[in-house]
């Protein structure tokens, strides 16, 4: 009982360490720049802190999935894990999508990936779905305009931001039909500030979305309030380059990873008392 009394101690003298950045009741916003680079983003000033490198060039999407593993897209197509605390990717074999890849989104209803590819020449820009278990990729649609953020809600509703016209979008993921192939949209909702180009889109409850932007050549993060469209800027991530895509980890892993942080600290702490002088 001492030994327990003494971990819940250290963990507790470690939050400030462990978690620096505020985090919301849902979890907490990571961030994921072209350059390899993870952040964890403060939802209150929208500062990019605690950069971890995964080693992985051209990152271009990052998804947290039901499995409690983060994935990584980079523009060849290659999916990774990452590891949460230091940023270490491990390359799983599997290539996804052709022609040019960015975004990556988690559906927690069909516990599925999806992704949007650009092809060279075409016009607008495709969704497509990646099954983790059979490797399947399923065409769902394309968007008319320059679509290059989404995300899904925890109830398996799709939003995606349109840069073109201002619009949050609330996307029908039912696949098209081949002699129609352009997505329909459950709802339209205009925007209140002109991002310049959003990058990055996170749900983190039915009420707060979070949207990264880089507006000439600032990165800045913004809350999303969905059903009005209100955009309130938080300020800029700092981030080199921008974060190309953001993810919401939820709660329970964020408790499991202060745990885990905590106790190793406390180990290292406890090591370092023992040691001779």
């Amino acid at each position: 009982m001492r030994q327990i009394r003494k971990l819940a101690a250290g963990v507790v003298a470690c939050l400030p360490l462990l978690i620096p950045l505020p985090v919301s009741a849902a979890g907490w916003l990571v961030g994921a720049a072209a350059d390899g680079t993870i952040y964890d983003v403060d939802i209150v000033t929208g500062m990019a802190g605690n950069p971890r490198s995964t080693g992985i060039e051209d990152l271009l999407g990052i998804t947290f999935a039901g499995d409690d593993t983060l994935y990584g897209l980079s523009s060849n197509g290659a999916l990774y894990t990452i590891d949460l605390t230091t940023g270490a990717a491990t390359d799983t074999g599997t290539r996804i999508g052709s022609y040019t890849r960015h975004e990556l989104a988690w559906d927690p209803i069909m516990e599925a990936l999806y992704y949007l590819t650009t092809a060279p020449g075409a016009s607008g820009i495709s969704l497509t779905m990646f099954n983790l278990v059979t490797e399947e990729e399923t065409y769902i649609g394309g968007f008319r305009t320059g679509t290059t953020s989404i995300a899904f809600d925890n109830t398996g509703v799709l939003f995606a931001i349109d840069n073109d016209e201002e619009l949050l979008l609330t996307v029908d993921n039912t696949p098209r039909p081949p002699d129609d192939r352009y997505l329909e949209f459950l709802a339209q909702t205009p925007l209140s500030v002109d991002l310049g180009w959003a990058r990055g889109l996170a749900v983190v409850a039915t009420d707060t979305f979070y949207v990264s932007a880089l507006d000439d050549e600032l990165d800045l993060l913004y809350a999303l309030e969905p059903t009005t469209g209100l955009l309130t800027l938080l300020g800029p991530t700092g981030a080199p380059g921008g974060l190309n895509g953001l993810t919401v980890v939820p709660e329970p892993a964020s408790l499991l990873l202060l745990g885990m942080g905590g106790a190793l600290m406390l180990r290292r702490a406890h090591r370092k008392s023992r040691a001779p002088a």
